[in-house]
């Protein structure tokens, strides 16, 4: 399931189409947003988050500086912990917000993973590469899982 689809954003259409939904969480801006009026906020990111076997992480001007990416990435992290690092999070960017800051869980991403680079996005060719690569290597890591 793909939560918070923005229907201007190709990458979200993309992996809508053609990803293995039961397996991969999106997590756009905030996981927050979708939980009904009253839910415990932590409690329904986390849930949401250990119910998927990958968090695809997107990083944006707006996601660097929420609050809900930083406890989604925080959860993400702790499940590879008890996955014994297994890759869990797979971090992509949509523009260079990521790569300018340099403090708490931005500089952690920036510094231990390699991000996709989706900057790009509206440059058709760029994109399908982008893409592809996303596709290849989440397939890889879901393959290698089973």
């Amino acid at each position: 399931m793909i939560q918070r689809l923005n229907k201007k954003m190709p990458l979200l259409l993309s992996l809508q189409n053609k990803s293995r939904q039961e397996y991969i969480f999106i997590a756009e801006l905030s996981v927050g947003e979708d939980l009904p009026i009253g839910a415990k906020i932590r409690v329904g990111i986390d849930e949401a988050i250990r119910r998927y076997d990958k968090l695809l992480l997107i990083l944006s001007e707006n996601s660097v500086n929420s609050q809900w990416a930083e406890q989604e990435v925080e959860t993400a992290l702790e499940k590879e912990r008890e996955r014994k690092n297994q890759v869990v999070l797979f971090p992509v960017r949509l523009d260079d917000a990521v790569m300018e800051s340099g403090d708490g869980w931005t500089r952690l991403i920036k510094n231990t993973r390699n991000i996709g680079d989706f900057s790009r996005w509206k440059d058709h060719d760029a994109y399908q590469r982008s893409f592809e690569r996303l596709g290849r290597d989440l397939k890889a890591a879901l393959v290698a899982k089973e």
